[in-house]
């Protein structure tokens, strides 16, 4: 059995470069690839990819699994969940959960989303409820009913009307920093901060719950959002 599967690796192997020869390789069905280098996929199915090196375009339209993998634009129509990888631009139009992802330029869900120890350098656009953990944003827009953040830096936030009219709220837990504002386009918004995150702008046109005033002791160190992401892509890139 161990010899068929190795043979079955390595005929895959043996595909994908023949396949980098062409310009796009297109993929009808469920497919699974691990271990190659190709410079543009389209496929129509449930996706999984270990180990991949896309050079240019990889468009899933279908469910999609990555580990390990790194892509240009990545560009899924389905639930996506990906770890340990790295994107240049990223969009999905569906859930997204991903895991120790870097994404160099921008970002757009269009679907519910849970981040943990993600750094995206660019813009990020979600659309749906969202649950960030020990991450790291430049600009985010969005739009939803509940924003969570945890131990998260952001530079600035723009929440966006909702069609439904519902109150937005954002809530920030843990060491959670915004390095500058919060801005609601609707003045229902709410933000729900704890004693140990700090917003350093203002919070425009929504309100902030109250709470008790924090202690010298209790109050978070200030931090600067690009030494801060710096660290972080040493730390990814190790």
């Amino acid at each position: 059995m161990k010899i068929i599967k190795n043979l079955f690796f390595f005929f895959l192997g043996f595909l994908g470069t023949s396949m980098a020869e062409s310009k796009q390789v297109v993929f009808n069905g469920a497919t699974s690839l691990r271990d190659m280098t190709l410079p543009s996929i389209d496929t129509s199915g449930a996706f999984k990819g270990k180990r991949l090196i896309i050079e240019k375009d990889a468009h899933i339209k279908g469910a999609c699994s990555l580990k390990h993998c790194t892509v240009a634009l990545l560009d899924v129509k389905g639930s996506l969940s990906i770890n340990h990888s790295k994107v240049d631009q990223l969009l999905v139009h569906g859930t997204c959960k991903a895991e120790d992802l870097s994404v160099a330029k921008t970002c757009q869900v269009h679907g519910a989303v849970q981040f943990k120890k993600v750094c995206i350098l660019g813009k990020t656009t979600i659309f749906g409820a969202c649950e960030m953990n020990e991450s790291m944003l430049y600009d985010l827009e969005w739009s939803g009913e509940k924003l969570i953040l945890r131990d998260t830096n952001i530079k600035n936030i723009l929440v966006k009307k909702p069609s439904n009219g519902k109150i937005q709220k954002i809530i920030l837990e843990e060491k959670t920093i915004i390095d500058g504002s919060i801005i609601f386009e609707d003045e229902k918004g709410e933000v729900e901060a704890g004693e140990t995150t700090e917003i350093k702008g203002n919070i425009i046109k929504g309100s902030q719950a109250p709470q008790e005033k924090l202690g010298d002791k209790n109050k978070p160190k200030t931090s600067n959002w690009f030494s801060a992401v710096a660290a972080w892509f040493t730390d990814f890139w190790k």
